[in-house]
């Protein structure tokens, strides 16, 4: 394609999505909404022991009113708190987890150990042999809590998926819900996630800080707040085996993934703060990429593979190529060649992570 044919399609590209509301103005009024709702909701909740954040494209401003969005929710439960290191834990009315790593744990996958809190300021991580060692009330094992195969005392994730998910239904029981992935969807319109708050930053989420990159973005003062943010232990979603059945070919198919016991105790690292934190530091013309890059996907490539290529990888490569690429070429007239350039980074990745599992 020639230049003055791949400028003039950008001017027109970037005067489409002006029309259709990808303006700065309207980003930052999406952003204020949701903020607005956030605080709305806390008011309301007071007493809860739960706090609703809102994540996703509607927060960061990310999508039109033709792509029909949905709402992305993140409950994080306060009456818990995990920590990647025993030091940081506090004798408190709230109940104490560490974050540990196993043998048997996919990666960036982590289980969630029960620290009990013992009277002269001790703390230790529970196992079933040291609770009858000292005699004392080993947590139910249960809905909420099991043992791993050292026999220490972890968060099951079934207490999301049993308690959360039908308390759900009871208070709104002419809805219509349906499990999405690690997500409770209502109405096809929102997406609940319940989620256990970590104020630090497990070793693998600290990549962002320490690789070498040009330096021009992200800023420094991003990466300072993006240290300080924490991350999310969220449900994974079923990663135990599955089973359907193919009426056409009278077949059922299994798909082996996780025992049960495996994957109920396993929690998925979730940096929703850091990624908003980078949405929000982006300037108009990679926000115009990144949903002209969508609107790709959603159009063309979903109906082919499905969410097997996720607004995740659409964004994961967006991100990418504005670290890699210098702040010159974003602007109105180079804007296809920035879709072009993000999608030759999600073509790296797919590569690189289809390599890395065959």
């Amino acid at each position: 394609m020639e230049d003055e044919t791949i400028e003039s399609l950008s001017i027109k590209l970037c005067t489409v999505l002006d029309d259709i509301g990808v303006t700065e103005k309207l980003i930052n009024f999406r952003r204020y909404v949701c903020t607005l709702r956030e605080v709305y909701f806390a008011s309301l909740n007071d007493h809860n022991k739960a706090v609703l954040h809102t994540f996703g494209s509607q927060m960061e401003g990310s999508t039109t009113l033709g792509m029909r969005s949905d709402l992305d929710n993140l409950c994080q439960a306060t009456w818990m708190t995990a920590y990647t290191e025993l030091k940081d834990c506090r004798q408190t009315n709230i109940d104490s987890f560490l974050a540990i790593k196993t043998t048997t744990l996919c990666p960036q996958f982590y289980s969630l150990q029960y620290v009990m809190q013992l009277p002269g300021n001790i703390l230790f991580p529970a196992r079933k042999e040291s609770c009858e060692f000292l005699l004392l009330e080993l947590p139910i094992i249960g809905c909420m809590f099991m043992l791993d195969e050292e026999d220490r005392v972890v968060l099951s994730n079934q207490i999301y998926l049993n308690s959360c998910f039908q308390d759900m239904i009871l208070v709104h029981p002419n809805d219509k819900y349906h499990q999405h992935g690690p997500a409770q969807n209502l109405n096809d319109n929102e997406d609940y996630v319940d989620a256990v708050q970590c104020p630090n930053l497990p070793v693998e989420c600290q990549v962002l800080f320490s690789r070498p990159k040009p330096g021009h973005w992200p800023k420094k003062v991003t990466i300072t707040k993006a240290k300080e943010c924490g991350v999310f232990f969220i449900y994974p979603g079923n990663i135990g085996h599955t089973f359907t059945y193919n009426v056409e070919r009278s077949m059922v198919l299994m798909n082996v993934n996780y025992q049960r016991n495996i994957a109920s105790r396993q929690f998925i690292v979730s940096t929703n703060k850091i990624e908003l934190l980078l949405m929000c530091d982006l300037n108009i013309v990679q926000m115009k990429a990144y949903i002209l890059t969508k609107m790709i996907r959603k159009q063309f490539l979903k109906p082919i593979v499905g969410d097997q290529l996720s607004t995740f990888h659409v964004k994961t490569a967006l991100l990418f190529t504005v670290e890699k690429y210098p702040m010159e070429i974003w602007n109105t007239e180079n804007l296809v060649n920035c879709v072009l350039f993000s999608a030759f980074s999600a073509k790296t990745i797919l590569s690189t992570l289809y390599h890395c599992r065959c």
